[in-house]
């Protein structure tokens, strides 16, 4: 099937080398050509070069990908799974992760990224804090409205979102998708208030390579792969620290039941992090 798409080649979004090898290759559900999966020789960034062209990325997000029948095959925005143990408990993980960064999430003022059918944002709205989301979908937009959460815009690229005034952003399962995470990384630091907190999730490249036909490596439309290792670096990159805390989306901490999590200390769960190198939690960013 050819949808119209275009291709282009891209440099590194990392460090602009030029210079990439390809590690795999996969085909794409829409397009049923064969895109190439590279990692660049200089930074270690992997992503999808060639890949669909910039000015058409968008029209991937159509009211058939909010169905699951786009590129990406295991999302469904018609369903509302807030009561789903998992998500429950991946909410919960992430209200937890934020609670110790932030020392205290009541009163916070907190952006969700991409926040969907809004599950995240009412947790952190229950949790206290002054939750506020961002979605592309219409749908979804009016889903959350009727609930009654606070939806504030369509995209981080709004000129209206006021600048330096949240105390934390999260973004879960969004980078992987955006055309420049440079320029995301940015914008998101420019609505932190010094010192605010960015968290997200994403694939961690040396585990979902490892996974015999994976479907999490869709290459229409995640373009970009990560590990711990290039996080820090685009945080190097565009002004964040990283915060103290333990990531409790990390599979060393998600794996275990919550009871023995909840008893093991922090400092342990992070010098097991730091001894799992790239396969160890993502870190959590912090404007400096």
């Amino acid at each position: 099937m050819d949808p119209g798409f275009r291709l282009e080649s891209v440099s590194c979004d990392l460090c602009g080398s030029d210079q990439a090898r390809v590690v795999m290759q996969k085909r794409g559900d829409l397009w049923t050509r064969t895109f190439s999966i590279v990692r660049c020789v200089r930074c270690r960034l992997v992503y999808v070069n060639p890949r669909i062209a910039a000015d058409q990325i968008g029209s991937l997000y159509d009211e058939a990908y909010y169905r699951g029948q786009g590129f990406d095959r295991t999302i469904d925005y018609t369903r509302d799974d807030v009561d789903d143990p998992a998500n429950r408990a991946a909410i919960g993980r992430v209200v937890a992760t934020l609670d110790g960064a932030l020392g205290g999430l009541r009163g916070a003022r907190v952006l969700d990224v991409g926040c969907g059918l809004g599950t995240l944002l009412a947790g952190l709205a229950e949790a206290g804090a002054q939750a506020e989301g961002l979605e592309f979908s219409a749908a979804a937009r009016a889903h959350c409205a009727q609930r009654g959460l606070s939806i504030v815009g369509d995209s981080v690229d709004d000129p209206n979102l006021p600048a330096q005034a949240y105390d934390a952003v999260t973004a879960t399962e969004v980078i992987e998708h955006v055309v420049s995470p440079t320029a995301f990384l940015r914008r998101i630091r420019e609505l932190l208030k010094p010192g605010g907190i960015f968290y997200y999730t994403t694939g961690n490249w040396h585990l979902v390579r490892r996974v015999p036909g994976t479907a999490y490596i869709m290459p229409e439309g995640h373009l970009y792969y990560f590990t711990p290792n290039t996080m820090r670096k685009y945080f190097a990159k565009v002004g964040f620290g990283v915060a103290r805390g333990v990531n409790r989306a990390w599979i060393g901490y998600r794996g275990l039941p919550p009871a023995l999590a909840a008893a093991i200390p922090d400092p342990l769960f992070l010098a097991l992090s730091r001894a799992a190198g790239d396969l160890g939690q993502f870190p959590i960013g912090r404007r400096v």
